[in-house]
Order: structure tokens, then C-alpha cells, then sequence
């Protein structure tokens, strides 16, 4: 069954040592084949990831999940970002790439480019993130 899912689960666990813990996630799939399938594998792949971790043993106690299908199949692709230089968008690739500051407010716009659909122009406001390092130059 081709279509569209939006999927959000909740774990919750306690590590070894007793401290619990919480995951939220909510992500979408598109599938022109089988949504089922493409939408299951993601949960089921953190699971995994989580209770065989090499740092510390860890049981889950919980899981809360959600999930939505819709039969319409819709796909998006990232065609073209721009982000906001000197009150003009300029469009960002890997030779204009943006430049910010950690903290920094930026605001990006997206062109999508839609399955068997017309393009979908998209706004964004990020934030870079306040850990982020300068890249050097290759």
C-alpha cells in the first residue's frame, strides 16, 4: 500500500546504575510501495541500537507509539535552499556556504521539489547550534 505516515514514539528506561531516561521522536515516511514497511523500521532500528549499546546496559520500561497513514503517496526533495545575506536571498551550495555564529538565528528558505506535484517553496527559521565549530578550509 503506497502512501504517506507520520510516526512518534516514546521510550522510556532506566540505565543500569537506576537513572531513567526518556526518548521523543516523531518522523514522517513516503512510500510508493508498501508505507507499512517504510514507516516500522526506523522504531524497531533504535530499539536495537539502545538496548545493545557498548556503554551501559540499559532496560526499557516503555514504549508509547503513534502512528498516522495516509493512502496518498506525496515525496518532497530538497532542489534548492537560500538563507538571508544582506537582506537578499542568496542562494547556499557547497561553494556558498552559509556563514554563522553558534547561537545564531538564520533564516532559510527551501524549494522542494514535489513527486508528480508542483514545486513547494518553504520557510525556516533555524538556529545554528551553540556548540558548533568552525570548519576549516580543505
Amino acid at each position: 500500500m503506497p502512501g504517506t505516515s507520520t510516526v512518534s514514539w516514546t521510550v522510556t528506561g532506566r540505565t543500569a546504575s537506576g537513572q531513567q531516561w526518556t526518548l521523543d521522536r516523531t518522523n514522517r515516511y513516503a512510500s510508493s510501495d508498501d508505507i507499512t514497511f517504510a514507516a516500522s523500521g526506523e522504531v524497531t532500528q533504535q530499539l536495537a541500537t539502545i538496548t545493545t549499546n557498548r556503554f551501559e546496559a540499559v532496560e526499557i520500561t516503555d514504549v508509547d507509539l503513534t502512528a498516522s497513514v495516509d493512502p496518498d503517496f506525496a515525496q518532497f526533495t530538497v532542489d534548492t535552499v537560500y538563507a538571508r545575506a544582506d537582506g537578499d536571498w542568496v542562494e547556499v551550495g557547497p561553494d556558498t556556504p552559509i556563514e554563522a555564529t553558534a547561537g545564531q538565528a538564520l533564516g532559510l528558505r527551501v524549494d522542494l521539489t514535489a513527486y508528480r506535484r508542483p514545486p513547494v517553496p518553504s520557510s525556516s527559521r533555524s538556529t545554528c547550534p551553540r556548540t558548533a565549530r568552525a570548519v576549516p578550509d580543505s
